[in-house]
């Protein structure tokens, strides 16, 4: 169950499905056309989220990753969600709750509550 909330929250908090269904795409470059083109790239992560991966010293323990702060971000709030075993259990009871439809709707503008 822990592995299919991390997936979740993963899928939901990283978007790698956007809410215009567009996907996250992983992107290898070279150091070399990282020097050349760094502000492209770096205003294409931005827009996009997609990840760029630079392979150094053809050791896969040595590569960089270049995510964006809104990617970052995410990242840091689902390792936060799922630090401690109590937040692995709400995240697990909420998930719950959600797929057996037992939410409440609230609207921040009329302040109503709706129990579903």
């Amino acid at each position: 169950m822990i592995k299919e909330a991390l997936h979740v929250c993963l899928i939901k908090m990283r978007s790698f499905e956007c809410t215009n269904s567009c996907t996250v795409i992983m992107k290898t470059i070279t150091i070399s056309s990282l020097r050349t083109k760094m502000k492209a790239y770096f205003d294409g992560v931005s827009k996009s989220q997609d990840i760029l991966i630079v392979p150094r010293n053809n050791k896969e323990e040595d590569a960089i990753v270049i995510i964006s702060i809104k990617e970052y971000n995410a990242l840091t709030e689902t390792g936060h969600l799922l630090s401690t075993s109590a937040n692995q259990k709400r995240l697990e009871e909420s998930i719950k709750q959600l797929h057996s439809g037992n939410t409440i709707a609230y609207s921040f503008d009329e302040k109503d509550v709706t129990v579903h």
